[in-house]
């Protein structure tokens, strides 16, 4: 399974500059609960299909908390992705990516990759989608 790009070139998200390179990829989830949800399960079979990449370094920063340590985690995992040594970044939804601007600016040698939900695009509370509105744009790529 290989991320794609949007658009008409069609290259590889995960491509490097070198082919003989190891491509890392740093996959930040807040969906390792459990249960039997859409994101948890795609995040799931996303992560399953990544880990049978022989090409591919992966590693996973997941949260399986409830709502009051979120803010800790995506705290603690946008300040991985700073100071990561890898050359890709794919975040498991667009909440956990709404400090994208500032990550490409801090970070402009990685590319970035979201997945995104329904529900991550219509909730109503007008700060999250103006938060989402400024921030997926500046992903390399988002998944629908």
């Amino acid at each position: 399974m290989r991320l794609r790009e949007t658009g008409s070139s069609g290259s590889s998200i995960l491509r490097s500059t070198d082919d003989k390179l190891e491509k890392r990829l740093l996959f930040i989830t807040r969906n390792v609960q459990s249960g039997a949800g859409g994101m948890q399960l795609y995040a799931r079979i996303l992560l399953a299909a990544l880990g049978q990449q022989p090409e591919i370094d992966l590693t996973v920063i997941g949260y399986g908390g409830g709502r009051l340590g979120l803010p800790f985690f995506l705290a603690f995992a946008w300040i991985r992705v700073v100071f990561t040594t890898s050359h890709f970044v794919h975040f498991g939804d667009a909440a956990s990516a709404i400090v994208l601007p500032i990550l490409r600016l801090l970070r402009p040698d990685l590319r970035f990759s979201v997945t995104t939900y329904g529900l991550d695009l219509v909730y109503p509370l007008a700060p999250y989608q103006w938060l989402l509105r400024h921030s997926l744009p500046h992903a390399h790529c988002v998944v629908c």
